[in-house]
């Protein structure tokens, strides 16, 4: 499925297109985004939850369904609640009941913030709306801003229109209904209130999570687990949500009662082998300034394509930070041909995969990949894993022999040394497990870009944070 149409920008370098790979920090994302498959129920007005891996696009999908919530005029069809949840720390707050309360109650709080804010940019028409509307609206906005009124909207609160729409919410009476409402019931005259202003509904959109899922990811699946059990948010059709959540909590959210009784579709990012080809294509086209490209035209050697695969697994991320460096020496050096095999090679040695190692948990993960070492015997491992502590040094075949294999705290330097081995006798052992280890880890084990041989001195890993 083709991008949404936009006028391409102007692209002043290929770092601009190539080097940080964040969405967040591309304002020509558009220009170069690939829209997934199911993109149309993605857009659609349904709750989901979009699992993926690092780098595998969910925030560019996160950005283009913000745009998506606005109509060409710049006029928005929904509110769109831009969200960050903040879960709870402590082992004590852990209970379901409490955790989805407090989590909702962040929720309306975010969306009282977000109605201010649009409703002083389009303050006219708020005024234009019928009174029933402006009163459901106000009441909302002062039942659920948490804190101090002022102190929380003067940051959004500008110009004389601002000001009489501080007085209007300060006027209404949190306490105008003689019940208390529940949060559904709050959502609900929220979404009867948004209809007199011409908004068909709400969208909840929450992305951000990667931080709390490295460092906590139990009580992040926890707290999301827990919200997304409230199954009475999740029945009005006009309220949606879209979650954007790391792949591994994909196991604890998929026990949600929202999902298991379908009230939020789970729905998981991932990419073919033409599309990734499509992504990069489609930047390369801006990088060098035409409206359609090959990588072919860049670099047309037979095993680049499954190079790339074999680097970036499923990450568009990876598959475009490994073009970087052929899209940039090709538009440097103006050529008119592809490049050569040989000067792709000595590119790939310059510009290695990401090299990523859990010392303690035998994950590692090269470029997009996470590399299976059911097959690494564990000494093998942890000589890898001082090779990745000594990123960059040459490290010799007695240090990997006598400090990792044996256990030394010490190289032995003469034969009167107990624990003295000759080169002769422990070189084909360490040759070995450099060998399994290639095996394991290179995109080319016979040409090494990782664990890269030094001539009479040893080996060092290469590697880029």
């Amino acid at each position: 499925m083709s991008a949404l149409h936009t006028q391409p920008p102007v692209i002043e370098s290929i770092q601009n297109l190539f080097q940080s790979l964040r969405a967040e920090e591309e304002p020509f994302l558009s220009a170069c985004f690939m829209s997934p498959r199911e993109y149309e129920h993605l857009a659609a007005d349904t709750s989901m939850i979009v699992f993926g891996d690092v780098g595998s696009g969910k925030t560019a999908l996160y950005k283009m369904l913000c745009q998506h919530a606005v109509n060409e005029n710049d006029q928005p069809s929904r509110l769109l609640i831009e969200w960050r949840p903040q879960p709870a720390i402590a082992k004590e707050d852990q209970n379901s009941l409490s955790t989805a309360r407090r989590l909702t109650l962040q929720m309306l709080d975010a969306c009282a913030l977000t109605l201010v804010e649009h409703l002083t940019r389009f303050y006219v028409d708020f005024e234009q709306t019928p009174s029933w509307a402006q009163m459901r609206l106000l009441w909302f906005i002062r039942r659920s801003l948490q804190g101090d009124l002022v102190t929380r909207l003067e940051p959004v609160l500008s110009g004389q229109q601002s000001l009489e729409l501080l007085t209007k919410i300060q006027g209404v009476s949190p306490d105008a209904v003689l019940y208390e409402p529940s949060p559904v019931q709050l959502i609900g005259e929220l979404l009867t209130g948004l209809q007199g202003i011409g908004l068909a509904g709400i969208w909840i959109m929450a992305d951000g999570f990667e931080g709390w899922a490295e460092t906590e990811p139990e009580i992040l699946g926890f707290n999301l687990k827990a919200f997304f059990s409230a199954l009475s948010l999740f029945e009005d059709q006009r309220l949606n949500f879209k979650f954007f959540v790391p792949a591994p909590l994909e196991p604890a959210m998929m026990r949600a009662s929202g999902i298991l009784r379908r009230r939020v579709t789970p729905y998981h990012l991932q990419w073919g082998f033409t599309e990734l080809m499509q992504i990069v294509e489609k930047r390369l086209a801006l990088a060098i300034g035409r409206e359609r490209a090959s990588l072919r035209e860049i670099c047309n050697v037979p095993g680049l394509p499954d190079y790339l695969e074999r680097v970036g697994g499923g990450s568009p991320r990876e598959w475009l930070d490994q073009v970087q460096p052929l899209a940039q020496y090709y538009r440097e050096n103006r050529l008119t041909k592809p490049i050569d095999v040989a000067t792709w090679k000595k590119l790939c040695r310059q510009h290695p995969p990401h090299f990523w190692m859990d010392e303690s948990g035998r994950n590692i993960r090269v470029g997009g990949r996470e590399i299976p070492l059911d097959d690494v015997p564990p000494k093998a491992y942890n000589m890898l894993r001082y090779l990745y502590q000594h990123n960059g040094k040459v490290v010799s075949k007695a240090e990997l022999y006598f400090l990792v294999y044996q256990g030394l705290e010490s190289i032995p330097r003469s034969k009167d040394d107990k624990n003295y081995s000759s080169p002769a006798e422990y070189g084909g052992l360490i040759d070995t497990s450099i060998y399994r280890l290639r095996q394991a880890i290179e995109p080319d084990p016979y040409d090494p870009i990782i664990l890269q041989p030094v001539r009479g001195h040893g080996v060092r890993l290469v590697s880029r944070w």
